[in-house]
């Protein structure tokens, strides 16, 4: 399966995400980056069915303490090795033990991502 391309955080742990802004994840050569409050970036190799994030690094700026809180929730869920799996409305669930994120490809009508929940 490939996975690659611009993405929007749209839940975590199926619980929706309400940011002030759309947060960013891009996968593409082997590696990870993206946005919540903090830019962040790392190591992420697809295999078959799978996801496998190496070590994230991140900026560390204080925000509001919900916007953290995505945060937090994003970085713990972005660590070992996640299974894909494809909607038909287009959205992708990873999860694994640390958690699922579900995410939306990034579009110009961006600001309805959330619409796929």
């Amino acid at each position: 399966m490939s996975l690659s391309g611009s993405f929007v955080i749209v839940a975590v742990d199926g619980q929706p995400l309400d940011g002030p802004h759309p947060y960013e994840l891009e996968l593409a050569d082997g590696t990870v980056h993206g946005r919540v409050l903090n830019r962040f970036s790392g190591g992420a190799t697809v295999e078959g069915g799978s996801v496998t994030f190496g070590a994230i690094a991140a900026t560390r700026m204080a925000g509001p303490p919900e916007v953290m809180a995505d945060e937090d929730a994003v970085f713990r869920v972005l660590s070992g090795t996640l299974e894909i799996d494809t909607a038909e409305d287009g959205s992708i669930t990873l999860s694994g033990d640390s958690g699922s994120l579900t995410l939306a490809p990034r579009t110009d009508g961006i600001d309805d991502a959330g619409a796929v929940l």
